[in-house]
């Protein structure tokens, strides 16, 4: 385990994502869901386990942008931003 402070923050962020997905993966797995979402204040993660691959899980990680939340419309969302990845994510699983 790392001693130096921002090598420990790190660390100990990645291994809270890495559990957070983990228990994610198993509650899909677990009730037959095909996809799931985890939320942050600072990003979602979209999660997709297909059928016929239940040893991968797919993810979309999603930045939440405060900036197109007002007045935005569907042409001026940003391609980075949650709301467009939540279209996107949306359109291709059901496609």
């Amino acid at each position: 385990m790392p001693t130096d402070p921002e090598e420990k923050f790190v660390y100990h962020s990645e291994w809270l994502m890495a559990a957070a997905l983990t228990q994610s993966y198993r509650y899909m797995i677990e009730n037959g869901l095909e996809c799931s979402k985890l939320a942050t204040r600072e990003a979602d993660v979209f999660l997709l386990v297909k059928e016929d691959e239940l040893h991968t899980l797919y993810y979309v990680y999603a930045y939440k942008s405060r900036k197109i939340l007002k007045g935005a419309d569907i042409h001026t969302i940003n391609q980075n931003s949650s709301i467009f990845r939540i279209i996107i994510v949306g359109w291709n699983v059901y496609n």
